[in-house]
């Protein structure tokens, strides 16, 4: 695979993935009604939006800014975990929404893969 082709692979992956991530946060700490339902659904108080929504938001920038995308990229792993957990605990439960945690850690494996490779050349 040439570079070109590498960075261009790699910023529709961070961009797909922090762009996501980025608006999701957005929406959460701003209070949008679909956000709302789902922190109520997920057993969570309403003021949990912020701290939730900001680490969705900086996650996201940093998949976007190249110099902390590895570190945005890592990032994922564990929020997505606690993402998964709170679908499968949300009365009644989400299990269709882990789709979603995995797309992301799928998105920040390919993210980590290409970078790994462009960085031993």
């Amino acid at each position: 695979m040439t570079t070109k082709t590498r960075n261009i692979l790699t910023w529709i992956a961070a961009g797909l993935s922090g762009g996501l991530l980025a608006v999701s946060g957005i929406t959460k700490i701003v209070g949008v009604e679909m956000q709302i339902q789902n922190l109520q659904s997920w057993g969570y108080p309403l003021w949990f939006r912020f701290p939730i929504g900001l680490t969705d938001l900086l996650i996201g920038l940093a998949l976007l800014i190249p110099q902390f995308r590895k570190w945005g990229a890592y990032a994922v792993y564990p929020w997505f975990l606690v993402a998964a957990y709170t679908h499968l605990q949300a009365t009644p439960s989400q299990a269709a929404m882990l789709v979603a945690p995995l797309f992301f850690v799928v998105l920040a494996t390919a993210v980590l893969l290409l970078n790994r490779n462009s960085e031993t050349k």
